[in-house]
């Protein structure tokens, strides 16, 4: 486990630099087993990151059981924490919607609603 002050450092919010010229940015931080993605876009140059969002859970369950089957381990979701959980694909093939911190969900944030 990584400290700060004494205390345990239970997450991380990853934002990597924006600069001109740049339509997207993914920023990948690891901690004590577990995985925090930040992803910063264009609106103009990427116009839907919620898509890339949503699809981030599945592609990383899908890195780790590759990366576990090539050395022999049992691929679980248990390490990919709890936000990679949240956000994986419901039943039906789409993703649940995510509440923000201000209650809105995803889909909601994308068409502008409260």
């Amino acid at each position: 486990p990584l400290y700060f002050l004494g205390a345990e450092v239970l997450g991380f919010y990853p934002l990597g630099p924006v600069f001109h010229g740049a339509g997207l940015n993914i920023t990948v931080l690891s901690n004590n087993g577990h995985l925090d993605i930040g992803i910063i876009a264009c609106l103009e140059q990427v116009p839907n990151p919620f898509q890339l969002a949503d699809e981030m859970p599945p592609a990383v369950a899908e890195l780790l059981a590759v990366a576990r089957e090539r050395n022999g381990k049992k691929s679980t979701s248990d390490s990919l924490g709890p936000a990679a959980k949240a956000g994986s694909k419901a039943a039906g093939g789409k993703a649940a919607p995510r509440k923000a911190a201000s209650g809105q969900t995803s889909s909601n944030r994308r068409a502008g609603r409260k």
